[in-house]
């Protein structure tokens, strides 16, 4: 599955930077957006091989499942990060996993 993210105006998240980027921190990030691109297309479905074949099946590929994928959760809130294109099957559940928060104690609430 493939989620648009053209270089040219979608930071890598790492990187520090927002969508107003110079020339060079542009090309900076195009250079680390194929490097990552290039990981996950030949390194991760690699080490993930043996995983796949010995709780799934022999006859899937890890890279063949990613492929095959109808829906997409992402850890990601649009309030959170700068806006960027997603198409239709990828849901943003930034949040999910936190918890309700608890009252603070008294040692907690005084300030000093």
């Amino acid at each position: 599955m493939n989620i648009p993210s053209p270089p040219s105006y979608i930071p890598v998240f790492s990187m520090g930077v927002s969508q107003e980027m110079s020339f060079w921190q542009r090309l900076k990030n195009t250079l680390v957006t194929g490097m990552m691109l290039s990981m996950f297309q030949f390194y991760i479905p690699w080490k993930t091989h043996g995983v796949v074949k010995e709780y799934v099946s022999d006859a899937i590929d890890s890279a063949e499942a990613v492929r095959n994928a109808s829906l997409l959760l992402v850890n990601s809130h649009f309030a959170l990060e700068e806006p960027r294109p997603l198409l239709p099957n990828v849901i943003e559940v930034g949040g999910m996993n936190c918890r309700p928060a608890e009252k603070l104690s008294k040692l907690q609430t005084k300030s000093n």
